[in-house]
């Protein structure tokens, strides 16, 4: 876990739990294997770096903003340009039939 941090990098090869960054800005997260979950609350500017093995991890965020996941394309070689993707800030929530339906609002970043 990181908390309340500023410039932070971080490079891990493996992680058998969750990742947490907590109220923190400018932090790079690189991970090589593996990460199951990886959760950010309150934080700004956080790019995460996933290497191929490692793009199972789900990501969860909460109150964060300038959230940027990097990662190889699938069947990109090792020299190929990563695909850079600001994860959405802003959700839309409808009422569909008794159940509230929220989605991801695309390009309002």
């Amino acid at each position: 876990m990181l908390e309340n941090c500023n410039n932070v990098k971080v490079i891990l090869t493996s992680l058998m739990t969750n990742m947490e960054v907590i109220n923190s800005k400018k932090i790079t997260v690189t991970i090589k294997e593996q990460c199951p979950h990886f959760s950010m609350e309150r934080t700004q500017g956080i790019h995460l770096y996933l290497f191929p093995p490692a793009k199972g991890c789900k990501i969860n965020s909460t109150c964060s903003q300038a959230m940027v996941v990097h990662y190889a394309k699938e069947g990109a070689d090792e020299d190929e340009e990563w695909l850079d993707i600001a994860i959405p800030e802003t959700n839309v929530t409808t009422i569909k039939g008794d159940k509230l339906v929220t989605e991801a609002l695309e390009g309002m970043e």
